[in-house]
């Protein structure tokens, strides 16, 4: 795992069936801003197929991480299936593999989105560390049932998630747009401060 990899600093590639999320990865990986510092960009294995431009973007910068993301961003809680599962994990593996020329050592849930059979092949996997679970803390390692499962944990922080402005994607973009922006007022007084009232205070 690099040192420098940072969950604040992490990237998930979109739908596999938009363009879009491709642009603003490689707008991301070209981003002058991002001269110093290295980031892990997950990306969903069919994404790489429809794009194969995307990967070798990324890595043209010689200092960024390609992470798994699933096979075509499904919904493992939905899919809940103790067989498929691992089989669409493996797909993915291999795929990125392929494209990047060694095994990747991370990876994130599609939708942050698990089943109860998630974290566990995901260290039969053999994978350094996860970044699909949320909360404003350091990293950690992760048990499961109890016992060190030898994965680290690099959770997300919600509050630094650009994500939710993309539910454009799936829903109507006024209603997010309003929604989100309602939602997330306080945050935003974080971000900016002297933008209004205290981020404590309530919308």
């Amino acid at each position: 795992m690099k040192d420098s990899v940072n969950p604040r600093q992490s990237r998930s590639a979109a739908d596999s069936a938009t363009a879009r999320p491709t642009k603003r990865a490689r707008g991301r990986a070209r981003d002058p801003r991002s001269q110093d510092r290295q980031e892990s960009f997950f990306i969903p294995a069919v994404s790489a197929a429809l794009n194969p431009e995307l990967i070798p973007s990324i890595l043209s910068r010689n200092r960024h991480e390609i992470g798994v993301h699933g096979w075509i961003h499904e919904h493992l809680g939905v899919l809940n299936n103790e067989v498929e599962e691992p089989d669409l994990l493996n797909q993915s593996i291999a795929a990125l593999t392929k494209a990047i020329g060694k095994r990747p050592v991370s990876y994130r849930a599609p939708s942050w989105a698990m089943s109860r059979f998630t974290m566990t092949q995901v260290r039969e996997a053999g994978f350094l560390y996860d970044s699909s679970l949320m909360a404003s803390d350091d990293a950690y390692e992760v048990t499961i049932d109890g016992q060190p499962s030898g994965v680290i944990e690099l959770p997300i922080e919600r509050i630094l998630d650009d994500a939710p402005f993309s539910d454009h994607l799936r829903t109507p973009r006024q209603t997010i747009c309003r929604d989100r922006i309602g939602h997330n007022k306080p945050q935003f007084r974080v971000v900016r401060p002297g933008q209004g009232r205290a981020a404590s205070e309530g919308s």
